[in-house]
């Protein structure tokens, strides 16, 4: 093992600790490369800054601005040959590759490439980078006509990876890249059905679920990630019972899905499952699908739960809001569209006092004047509640009871 590998191993081992890194950059400082080390150093140093939650001085951001676009033009000069390595390892090619572009987001960058094809497929396969903190921290595949092999092994040794997200068709020849040893370092796994080629069963992502090498995997999804803005497809019921059945539903213990009732039904039946973090995105269910949800037996482990999608108009979600959720204190309910009845069950329901975080946003036919929203607003605990966010079409502005009550912790969806 290289000087360079054994950096990297010491950076995947501690995530959280900028120490390692900093460490590397002044290695890197003596062995030629000024470069990578200061953009290791700044990425920290902006990364620090933005999440310290203390606002930048009007005066100084002329000067944090100067500094951000200094540690961009690095990364846009340098980056080819930085992380050569992982791109060249994951195409499974050194010849060159296309680069679709790159963003900037505050101190994290991402990049876009495509595999160079002399055939000129009209679905090239796709790569996409996250770096944070100086290093590679997220890949993201999207599998093209002609897939081709990955090389996770070069890329995982090259860059601290933790994060790897999938959009792929439904053939096993195109999965079996899951199964590969190197993934053992993989925590957070987003394995997603690349727009409508999700089989019926979806038998090709079966294999993942068994698989000893994703021991690791501690966040699974199978609706898709924001990050890298990939297409996402309901996970059919029968591959959501095989997961339900897995090793993998008892290691996990944050869990994003988009299922229809036949999944809810067999996540609700699992004895596997244990998560505190569940995420139910966009779910293709009906009331019949939620009842089985709210009598899962692992509810009471959940601490944070997002309901999205779920119109509660036509097909109420308040069985959903009643008792079992034990150790519930972060709920997200965007996009249900909650009736003024599924309010009242959720201001009566054992936890509404206990919440640090509502999020109600992006619910435009929301009961603002109804029973069920005074209720609620008098059970949740302001000494509790960190967070209260609401919907920006029936609220122009924060009532001027809720901000008395509740305080800065109150916000629109649009702030």
């Amino acid at each position: 093992m290289s000087d360079r590998e054994a950096f990297v191993q010491a950076i995947a081992a501690n995530p959280a600790d900028d120490l390692p890194r900093l460490v590397f950059a002044d290695w890197l400082d003596e062995h030629g490369d000024p470069e990578r080390a200061e953009f290791i150093r700044e990425q920290i140093a902006l990364h620090r800054i933005r999440w310290s939650g203390v606002s930048i001085r009007s005066a100084d951001l002329q000067s944090h601005l100067i500094r951000v676009d200094a540690n961009r033009a690095r990364f846009r000069n340098h980056w080819p040959q930085w992380f050569a390595p992982v791109t060249h390892g994951l195409h499974g090619s050194p010849e060159p590759f296309e680069s679709s572009g790159w963003t900037e987001v505050d101190e994290d960058a991402y990049l876009a490439l495509m595999r160079t094809d002399p055939k000129r497929t009209i679905n090239p396969t796709a790569f996409q980078y996250r770096i944070a903190r100086g290093f590679v921290s997220g890949i993201g595949v999207t599998a093209g006509d002609e897939p081709g092999p990955l090389g996770f092994a070069d890329a995982l040794r090259a860059e601290p990876i933790d994060t790897f997200i999938a959009a792929l068709h439904d053939d096993p020849a195109h999965w079996n890249a899951l199964t590969d040893p190197s993934l053992r370092r993989i925590a957070h796994l987003d394995v997603t059905g690349y727009t409508g080629r999700f089989g019926p069963t979806a038998r090709g992502v079966w294999p993942v679920f068994h698989d000893s090498h994703l021991a690791g995997v501690r966040s699974l999804s199978f609706a898709g990630n924001s990050d890298f803005q990939l297409p996402f497809e309901t996970l059919p019921a029968a591959a959501a019972a095989e997961f339900a059945r897995s090793p993998l539903a008892y290691r996990i213990n944050e869990l994003c899905i988009r299922v229809d009732d036949g999944g809810l039904r067999a996540l609700a039946r699992s004895d596997r499952l244990a998560v505190n973090t569940l995420h139910l995105h966009y779910n293709q269910s009906t009331a019949d699908g939620r009842k089985a949800l709210a009598t899962a037996r692992w509810r009471g482990a959940v601490e944070r739960l997002t309901l999205g999608g779920f119109d509660s108009r036509g097909e109420p979600i308040r069985e959903v809001l009643q008792g079992g959720w034990l150790k519930l204190r972060e709920l997200r309910m965007r996009e249900t569209y909650p009736t003024d009845a599924d309010l009242v069950a959720l201001a009566d329901s054992p936890f509404s006092a206990r919440l640090e975080v509502l999020d109600m946003a992006h619910n435009d036919f929301f009961p603002a004047d109804g029973d069920g929203f005074r209720r609620l607003c008098a059970e949740l605990n302001p000494m509790v509640l960190r967070k209260l966010v609401l919907p920006c079409g029936p609220f122009w502005q924060v009532p001027d009871e809720l901000k008395q009550r509740f305080g800065s912790a109150v916000t629109l969806n649009s702030e």
